[in-house]
């Protein structure tokens, strides 16, 4: 654990320097000691010999997790409360748990913690998802081949959810409809500490409900059913399905309970059914209150999936404590006294924002203009006759009403003060092999929560107000606020630390520099540990493409500013460069236009030679990488040295650069200066992220330019990298500053 500290701090940019030992008393302890490092303020520290607070990475577990202190020193605190940051503050962790916060000239940091100069960033609870799918539950055409085929892998594949939800530092989930065994198996993991992942809480089936091809879920005939999806049925129900529609209150009662006895964590039934167009009610009104009473006798939470405004009534008239979706009441607008019920009896309006607001807004947007236009096209060819009832819902369906109704629903709730929470209903798309469309990014796991907290603000809130909303909000919706959710003393070290003020600009929420949970700090690179389901998403657009297949385009050949700076994110950290067009004007101009384009993004380092140099440059699409390999540039005087930390384009001929760029690791001045190794610029910030790159395949994986030995890289591209050298750090995304 405190070695996955060690990783995240490494990120920060801090020059290691090896071989300190702090002797005191006969306790050696080695230490890995960053540069920066403080030390506690002469008034903290006792007589005699005690080890100052360092910014340090223990190299061995020398002290039980719970023994140690750490202290995040010179960030802005956001506490999760709604009240303005604390600024140049302290955070201590003891162990899980946040140990004191207060201003830094009054916070004394305890002899020998560990201290994290978080200087001019900001600090915000982990964020908190009411509403997910980690594991796979159901779907059509592509998505049932892939639970046809991955469903013995459920286990992998939640947890594989709930890494993708840590990397953007969401903390902890609800998963409230899916697979309660093996969600059940992997929560437990995650908490006895076995596992890494977002903290989960699961509901399994939405009682009620007969699983995904049931007629309550998807209008699927029962007659029509295969034995494996009647078993994907019964997976799902676990008991708790439509059978329970036609029992006596007494009877639900039991039922209830054997289904609480399985271990769900909260209770979610269908007040109404799944589909929608039209919706039944589900349960009677005595049925919603006994399920709601044996919920609440257990400690558990009961929630609805209620989408018509009088099955949403009768479900709050149940006592329920959270609605999913309450935006969503088919294509109806929410009533005034539905919205003052909500609010005075404090329901916890779990929101489905990503899918209203940011890109699929504007998506929805462009959409409606064109049917709109269509329509009043078809309307001046038709024939002049009364619409029927169908050819109007149709209309509406294709102006997409039903989205513009939900997103006024939403900002009624918003405005009239209901406690909103962020639920994104993110799912799994199909596999790669069985994919047919792209799934978009809102309803993703880990980016559609980030996705979903920056649409609060779109939809009326203010920067702190959506923090809120996806912090301490979420963790009352857990019933777990005394432990997670603000950043207080005694509560759970779930944090998040910003590169940039979120308060300023939500969209900075994006910019995580690192996340702990439970006192545990997050090596964010590793995550997810295995992929099943998941692939590195691939940043390069259809624009984007067409340049990079077309290097005369002018777009491509643009002149590049005399002095400008490339950062590039990668699987380690980022690496800061500088570029100075007079050290070489074309090399640059190539540099320059290729990165605009994004040539460069989720390439692979492929060729690292400890204390030498490190290679990159050929892209992982081969029909990308062919095109670039013969646009060779002319040499260029050397105007600068290749000494370490500077950049120059590798070749394999005098004449012959293209797009490989190696990083000096080391002065190389006697072997390169005497070559056409023009350096173009240098590393200026995070050397060390360069100098912790994965070295362990050196030449084999990408070395041999002048021998001819590259032919696989171009032939498969990042394919053949994967699968042969699969532990090859990889560039995320390059972009200019």
């Amino acid at each position: 654990m405190l070695q996955t500290l060690g990783a995240t701090l490494a990120a920060w940019h801090y020059t290691a320097l090896w071989g300190r030992l702090l002797t005191c008393g006969g306790l050696v302890t080695r230490l890995l000691t960053f540069a920066h490092a403080r030390q506690a303020p002469v008034g903290n520290r006792r007589a005699g010999c005690h080890p100052a607070p360092q910014i340090v990475f223990l190299l061995a577990l020398t002290l039980p997790l719970s023994a140690q202190t750490t202290a995040i020193v010179g960030a802005a605190v956001i506490d999760g409360n709604g009240g303005p940051p604390l600024p140049n503050a302290v955070v201590l962790i003891t162990g899980q748990r946040i140990a004191a916060v207060g201003p830094r000239a009054s916070t004394t940091i305890p002899q020998g913690a560990t201290v994290v100069d978080a200087t001019g960033r900001y600090i915000v609870p982990g964020f908190i998802d009411t509403n997910v799918h980690l594991s796979l539950y159901g779907g059509a055409r592509d998505r049932y081949e892939t639970l046809a085929k991955y469903y013995p892998r459920e286990s992998e594949i939640v947890l594989e959810a709930a890494q993708l939800q840590l990397r953007y530092g969401v903390t902890t989930v609800r998963d409230s409809y899916g697979m309660l065994m093996p969600l059940v198996q992997v929560r437990d993991a995650i908490a006895r500490g076995e596992a890494l992942g977002a903290r989960i809480l699961a509901a399994g089936n939405i009682v009620g409900w007969g699983g995904p091809y049931s007629i309550t879920f998807s209008l699927t005939p029962q007659k029509d059913l295969t034995r494996f999806q009647e078993e994907m049925n019964d997976a799902i129900s676990q008991g708790a399905g439509e059978d329970l529609a036609d029992m006596t209150p007494a009877e639900l009662r039991v039922a209830i309970g054997k289904y609480l006895d399985k271990g769900p964590d909260f209770l979610k039934y269908g007040g109404t059914s799944h589909f929608a167009q039209p919706t039944y009610i589900g349960f009677s009104p005595e049925a919603q209150k006994v399920m709601v009473e044996e919920a609440h006798k257990r400690g558990r939470l009961a929630e609805t999936h209620s989408t018509t405004i009088e099955g949403l009534r009768l479900s709050i008239q149940a006592g329920i404590d959270l609605i999913q979706h309450p935006e969503l009441l088919t294509p109806r607008e929410m009533p005034d006294d539905l919205v003052s019920l909500i609010r005075e009896r404090n329901i916890i309006c779990s929101m489905l924002v990503s899918t209203i607001t940011g890109e699929a807004w504007e998506k929805h947007l462009k959409a409606k203009a064109e049917a709109e236009k269509k329509q009043q096209e078809a309307d001046k060819k038709g024939p002049a006759r009364p619409r029927t009832f169908v050819e109007e819902r149709r209309r509406a369906a294709d102006l997409g009403l039903d989205l513009d109704t939900r997103r006024r629903n939403a900002q009624k709730l918003i405005q009239a003060g209901t406690t909103v929470t962020v639920g994104t209903d993110s799912y799994w798309a199909a596999a790669p092999e069985f994919a047919i469309d792209p799934k978009p990014d809102n309803q993703s796991h880990g980016i559609g929560t980030i996705m979903a907290i920056e649409g609060l603000v779109e939809l009326g809130m203010t920067p702190s107000q959506a923090i809120v909303a996806g912090t301490k909000n979420g963790a009352i919706a857990c019933r777990k606020l005394n432990d997670f959710g603000t950043i207080e003393k005694g509560k759970l070290a779930d944090l998040v630390i910003l590169d940039a003020d979120p308060l300023a600009d939500i969209h900075n929420i994006r910019k995580v520099r690192s996340v702990m949970k439970g006192g545990q700090a997050v090596d964010l690179a590793q995550l997810p540990g295995k992929r099943v389901l998941s692939s590195p998403k691939p940043n390069l657009s259809a624009e984007n493409r067409t340049l990079l297949l077309n290097p005369d385009a002018p777009e491509m050949n643009r002149q590049a500013p005399e002095v400008f700076r490339v950062r590039f994110a990668t699987s380690k950290g980022d690496i800061l460069f500088e570029l100075h067009r007079d050290w070489s004007p074309k090399g640059v101009d190539r540099f320059y236009n290729l990165v605009r384009a994004g040539y460069y993004d989720d390439g692979r380092f492929h060729r690292v030679i400890k204390d030498r140099w490190t290679q990159f440059g050929i892209n992982g699409d081969p029909q990308i990488s062919n095109v670039w390999r013969t646009r060779t540039l002319p040499d260029e005087p050397r105007r600068e040295s290749n000494v370490r930390g500077t950049i120059a384009y590798a070749f394999a001929v005098p004449n012959g650069r293209t797009t490989q760029i190696f990083i000096n690791t080391r002065d190389n001045r006697a072997t390169h200066d005497v070559e056409p190794f023009v350096p173009i610029g240098k590393v200026i910030e995070g050397m060390d992220v360069v100098d912790r790159l994965n070295s362990e395949y050196g030449e084999t994986s990408g070395g041999g330019i002048r021998a001819g030995k590259q032919g696989p890289l171009f032939e498969e591209g990042n394919a053949w990298l994967d699968r042969n050298y699969p532990r090859l750090d990889h560039i995320e995304r390059a972009t200019i500053e």
